[in-house]
């Protein structure tokens, strides 16, 4: 009996190491109509209210993104994803601005493009990593 306990004790550590709310499904309130969804711990899209999305990092059915790096404010939403992806370190991060008030988005671009475009446009936002940016932001979990 004990050793039919530890076993279950010994499987059941790692399956609740895994149900952690920072592993869990949640949202961040960008403004009214505008939320980040974690919808699993790699990927994070960018969401209308009504769950269409705006920003779907994944691009390709090998290749999952994750929205690395991001900042916004009332006009503009700024995002750089990462390639998850051990076999491809060679890919190139991707980026997007968001015009929030036109509901336009640019991208996928390169930093080049991604750089050229912020000064065009007037955006002063600087992207700051995603864990660092979202840190003080309140997380609705589902």
């Amino acid at each position: 009996m004990k050793k039919i306990i530890g076993l279950l004790g010994i499987c059941l550590i790692p399956w609740l190491a895994g149900c952690g709310l920072e592993n869990s499904d949640y949202e961040i309130k960008v403004n009214d109509n505008l939320y980040l969804s974690q919808i699993n711990p790699q990927q994070v899209l960018l969401v209308r209210s009504d769950d269409s999305i705006i920003i779907d990092t994944n691009n390709d059915a090998d290749v999952s993104r994750s929205i690395a790096a991001l900042d916004w404010n009332k006009e503009y939403f700024i995002a750089k994803s990462d390639v998850i992806d051990i076999d491809k370190e060679s890919t190139k991060p991707l980026y997007w601005i968001y015009n929030i008030k036109e509901d336009k988005l640019d991208g996928s671009l390169s930093k080049a493009s991604f750089d050229k475009l912020l000064a065009e446009k007037g955006i002063t936002l600087t992207l700051e990593k995603y864990n660092k940016r979202i840190k003080d932001e309140n997380k609705i979990y589902e």
